[in-house]
C-alpha cells in the first residue's frame, strides 16, 4: 500500500485558491524566480514552486519553503510564516522526515489558529495524521484526523479536503480493525469523488473499500471494488496502482473461486 499512502500524504499540498486555468511551466516559474528582486513576488513564486516540486524533488521543495520562511520572518508576517511551515512540512513528508513533519505542522497550526484559517489548520492536522499512519502509528493518527474533519465539517469549507480526510479516516480505522464506521467514511469520500470526477482519488478510495471488505471476508464485494479501482488505475495509466489493485483482485478471486478474465 506504500504508493497509495504517498498519494494520500500529498492530499493537502494544493492551495484552496488553486487556479483552474493551465498551470505555468515549472521552468518558466524558475526563470521568473531567478529574475525576481521583489520579496512579495519571490514569496508567491516560491510557494507555487514548492507545491509543484513536492511531487518531483522534496529537497528542492524544502529549500523553497525555507526561503519562504526567511522572507516571512523578515516581514514579521505570522500568517506567511504559517504557509511557509506548511510547505516545509509537506516537503519533509515527501522526504520521509517524519520527526520534522509533526513539528512543522504544529507550528503552522498554532499560527493558523491565531489567524482563524480553519482550512489550512485542518490540512495541517490531517497531514500529521497521515504522517503517523505512514509509520503505522494509527492510534496516534486518529485525533488529528478527527480534528481536521471537525474543522471542515463545522466550517462547511472545501468539500474536497473533507472527502480526503474521510478517506484517510476510513483507511486508518480499517487498519485498527474498527470496521463499524470505516465503510461510512470511505463511501462519503467516494460519493464526493464521483460527483467531481476525481478519478485519481476515487481509484484509491475504491481500493480501500475493497481492502475493508477483504478484512471482513466479504470477498464478492471486495472483488467488485478492486475491479473498479483497477479499471480507473488503467484509465489513469498508474503503473504502481495497477499492480496493487491487480494483486488484491487476484486475492479476492482466489477466495471466491473465480478466475481473472
Amino acid at each position: 500500500m506504500k504508493s497509495y499512502l504517498l498519494i494520500c500524504a500529498l492530499f493537502f499540498s494544493v492551495t484552496a485558491g488553486a487556479q483552474k486555468k493551465p498551470a505555468p511551466n515549472v521552468d518558466s516559474l524558475k526563470y521568473e524566480l531567478y529574475k525576481a528582486t521583489n520579496d512579495s513576488l519571490r514569496y508567491r513564486l516560491l510557494e507555487t514552486l514548492s507545491y509543484r516540486e513536492i511531487y518531483k524533488d522534496g529537497d528542492i521543495a524544502l529549500g523553497y519553503g525555507k526561503e519562504m520562511l526567511a522572507i516571512s520572518n523578515k516581514w514579521g508576517d505570522r500568517r506567511k510564516m504559517g504557509y511557509a511551515y506548511y510547505c516545509i512540512g509537506l516537503a519533509n513528508m515527501s522526504l520521509g522526515n517524519f520527526k520534522e513533519v509533526k513539528q512543522d505542522f504544529l507550528k503552522s497550526i498554532e499560527i493558523f489558529q491565531f489567524a482563524g484559517d480553519k482550512e489550512y489548520e485542518a490540512g495541517a492536522n490531517c497531514n500529521i495524521g497521515l504522517t503517523f499512519s505512514r509509520s503505522k502509528h494509527y492510534s496516534k493518527a486518529l485525533p488529528y484526523l478527527y480534528r481536521a474533519r471537525k474543522l471542515l465539517t463545522d466550517s462547511n469549507i472545501n468539500s474536497a479536503f473533507l472527502a480526503n480526510t474521510n478517506m484517510v479516516l476510513g483507511y486508518v480505522r480499517t487498519c485498527l480493525h474498527k470496521y463499524d464506521s470505516s465503510e461510512y467514511y470511505l463511501f462519503s469520500a467516494a460519493q464526493e469523488y464521483e460527483a467531481n470526477g476525481n478519478k485519481n482519488n476515487l481509484s484509491t478510495c475504491y481500493y480501500y473499500i475493497g481492502n475493508l471488505y477483504g478484512k471482513q471476508k466479504r470477498y464478492v464485494e471486495m472483488e467488485v471494488y478492486e475491479q473498479k479501482a483497477l479499471n480507473l488505475a488503467k484509465d489513469l495509466d498508474k503503473t504502481k496502482s495497477i499492480t496493487l489493485c491487480t494483486q488484491k483482485l487476484k486475492y479476492a478471486q482466489r477466495k471466491i473461486g473465480n478466475k481473472i478474465n
